[in-house]
Formats: C-alpha cells, structure tokens, sequence
C-alpha cells in the first residue's frame, strides 16, 4: 500500500474510533488492503455524515494533515456503511461476492423456453399501463400516466360501484382500433373487496357448460360490473364494429374482467371473434370444467405473472381451482419473459413458471411491480429501434417517466 494510501485510511479508521464506532481489527501496517482492494471496493452513496479531518482532532497525523497534497494524491476515503463491511471482509469472501452466481436449474429451463417476443412485449407493456391506471384518479386533469391524444386513449365511461368494490372505467383508442374495460384489483382501503376475495366457495356457471363453476364473489362482482358497462360497450361496437374488445385488468380486478367479459362474449355471440383478454396476476376463476370449455373457444388470451407472485396461485388446486391457458412469466433476476404452455389434457401449469413460486417464498412486492420489471426489457438489446419507437408511441410513459410510475404503484395496495 501506498503511504499516502495508507495515512488516508489510517485517518478514516481513526475517524469512526473517535465518533464511537466500530472500526475493522486492522493495523495500518498489516499488508491486508492492497491498491487493488481499495480501487475495487464498492462506492456507497448513503447518508452517512462525511468525517472531519482537522488536525486538532487527530494529534497522531498532524503531520500528515498540514503537509500540502501532491499533483497526484489519492482521492478521499470514506469507509462508511457497506465499505466498511467490505473493508473487513476476509479476502476470499470479498471475491467469492464479485464472482456471478452459478444458474439454477429452473433459471437454466426458464432460458430454454420460448422468449416473448418483442411486439408482444410492447403489447403487455401498454396492458399493465393501463390496469395500473385504474388505481389513480383518472379523471384528474394532472393524472399524467395515460396519453393525453384523445385518439390514443379517451376514457368513455368510469365504473363505480362502491358496494361491491367494483371501479375502472370503459376506454377507447382509436389508434389501436380497441375498446377497452379495465377494471382495479384489492386495495387496502376497501374492506369490500376482501370479502369478496374470500368467497372461495363455487356456483354454477355458465348454466350451458355442464360442470362448470366459478368463484361465487367474483362472479357477484362480474354481474355488477356487466350492467354497468352493457350499454356502453354496445354502443362504442355499433359505432366502431371493427374495433377489439379488450379486458384489461389487475390481481382480482384481472379475474373479475375476466367473467365480465365472457359474460358479454355469451350474450353477443357475434362479438367472440373480437375479444382480447389481458390478465394482469389474476387469481384462479373456475373449475376444470370451466377452464377446458374456455380453453375451447380460443379467445386470445394473456396471464402475465411476474417473479415471486404468489397471487396467481390463488385460491389453488386444492379448492378446485385452476388457471386458463396462456401464460406469459416475468422473471426479473434473468431480464427475461418467456411462454409457459399448458398441458391441455391434465391442465398442469408449467412448473417452471409461476406453478414454482410457494407461498413461503412468495414477495409481495413483485404483485405491484409489473410496470417497472416489464418496462427494463425495453432497454435490451434484443429490441430494435423500430420496436422502442413502436412502445413510445403506444405508451407515453415510456422512458424517463417509467420508474417514477413505478414508484408510484410501489406505493399502492395491489
């Protein structure tokens, strides 16, 4: 170690000795930190209070303090916070922490499956967009997260029925020919909600669909959100018949727009060719009679779940519950979106995916942060221009205003 090295950490030891912290068991003279270990600890921007340095509180190196610096003196060491933690690290330790972690053997079949592509990508970008603008106000002129161009996003008809927890707004952009329904998931202010997550027992529905059931306060939500909205939609596809329908939606708001939308899809036969739907960590709706007759129908289908969710595992097989065909799965440690296929006989999910995540494993956080773990795929480089150019028109919080949405819907109760 360099002299003017070692008379800067010599001080900065003596600095947290005299503020009353714990300082490293090492000696200045111990060749235990090298010039590499010093360029390669890590920089650490906390809040830790910088550590005066005048000579009269450090009587050992007043000689060192009024020597005037070199042209070429070291730069300040501060070891604060985790610096310090890594100072005292056995050197072993320090490299074993810089070496990459070795892939599991889930992450290795997660890359082996099909990647989303990066069109689709795009696509789920705008769906989590817009389920997550049914938690803020959108009628508020300073709600900035949906586009201002009334031709690419203007909202119709806002949802409100308190009763049932049930609120999102009708929505229609004539950019992408869509007339959408977003309905809002579990907050932690509406009591409603909750209880009718916890109706988990099943009733029979569709009535033409031997078997079938569904989640009884789901499909209590589902009929009040159908009135709601009934005369709405068929207004807009009369006015724009070659427009899609698309069911947009997050956690139980995922599920209730769900059995809304096939509600309508039963009632409008001529209307089933146009529907999208866009599940945002929705919970499971029905039963394995249910969910074969719908796979049936082929009606375009997304359930993006991301990370260590445990939502979509809800209520769970064990009730006899199950989840619909179309799986999409964020994995944020990877970067990495891929296709999970169903096997359509036994409607096993893919146990790599979502199926892998336990409730002991779960976090929470990852249920509210689709957005920001979505919107990092646009910075790979396995996108094109075309594409990132394609996501800004279709999105414009795009960009620099990502994480700060982000950190908005970090705040919300999913």
């Amino acid at each position: 170690m360099s002299t003017p090295d070692a008379i800067n950490l010599a001080v900065g030891l003596d600095s947290l000795d005299q503020a009353g912290l714990q300082q490293p068991q090492l000696t200045v003279g111990q060749d235990r930190f090298t010039d590499q270990d010093l360029r390669e600890a890590p920089v650490v921007d906390d809040d830790t209070p910088e550590l005066s340095l005048s000579s009269s509180d450090h009587p050992k190196y007043a000689d060192a303090l009024t020597t005037s610096p070199s042209d070429e003196s070291p730069s300040e060491i501060r070891p604060t916070g985790r610096l310090r933690r890594w100072l005292s690290m056995p050197s072993h330790r320090r490299n074993q922490r810089n070496e990459p972690k070795e892939l599991t053997q889930r992450e290795r079949n997660l890359l082996a499956k099909n990647p989303v592509d990066p069109e689709t990508l795009v696509l789920i970008h705008r769906r989590i967009e817009t389920a997550l603008a049914t938690y803020l106000d959108t009628s508020s002129p300073d709600c900035h997260l949906l586009p201002k161009d009334p031709k690419a996003f203007n909202i119709i008809h806002h949802i409100q029925q308190p009763k049932l927890a049930v609120h999102g707004f009708v929505a229609y952009s004539e950019t992408h020919e869509e007339i959408i329904i977003a309905l809002r998931g579990t907050t932690s202010t509406d009591w409603r909600s909750f209880v009718q997550d916890v109706k988990v027992l099943q009733t029979p529905w569709p009535q033409m669909w031997h078997g079938s059931k569904v989640h009884s306060g789901m499909l209590q939500m589902a009929e009040k959100a159908f009135a709601d909205v009934e005369h709405t939609i068929a207004s807009l596809k009369f006015t724009h018949p070659e427009a899609r329908i698309v069911c947009d939606g997050h956690s139980l708001g995922a599920a209730v727009v769900f059995l809304t939308c096939l509600k309508l899809a039963i009632k409008y036969p001529a209307w089933h060719p146009d529907f999208d739907m866009a599940l945002i960590s929705g919970p499971m709706v029905g039963n394995s009679q249910f969910v074969t007759y719908y796979n049936a129908l082929n009606i375009p289908t997304i359930l993006v779940n991301n990370g260590k969710d445990f939502i979509p595992s809800l209520p769970g097989q064990k009730l006899g519950y199950y989840h619909v065909a179309g799986e999409i799965y964020i994995y944020p440690e990877l970067n990495l979106a891929v296709y999970c296929p169903m096997d359509t006989y036994t409607l096993e999910r893919d146990p790599d995916c979502s199926r892998a995540v336990t409730f002991r494993g779960s976090k929470m956080l990852d249920h509210r942060l689709y957005f920001k773990h979505i919107s990092r795929m646009f910075r790979s480089e396995d996108m094109t221009a075309k594409d990132r150019e394609a996501c800004n028109v279709c999105s414009q919080t795009q960009g620099d205003h990502a994480h700060d949405h982000a950190d908005r819907y970090a705040s919300l109760e999913a």
